[in-house]
């Protein structure tokens, strides 16, 4: 169901697919270049349209 939502269902406009897949990856690099010591956590994060990225709308940074 996610998949069809993210890939324009209904005549919506594709998602930006790569835009959350990008901040995972520079999130796990991070989080490799300084294991243990914090922890992140955003929710929600919005997909915007093809193009546009993504949305942050809230984010909580935990450090240790």
């Amino acid at each position: 169901r996610g998949y069809k939502r993210l890939t324009g269902e209904r005549g919506r406009a594709p998602a930006d697919i790569d835009a959350p897949a990008k901040l995972v990856s520079q999130g796990s690099e991070t989080a490799a270049q300084w294991p243990g010591q914090w922890a992140l956590v955003l929710n929600p994060v919005l997909v915007m349209q093809a193009g546009l990225g993504c949305r942050i709308v809230d984010a909580l940074l935990l450090v240790r």
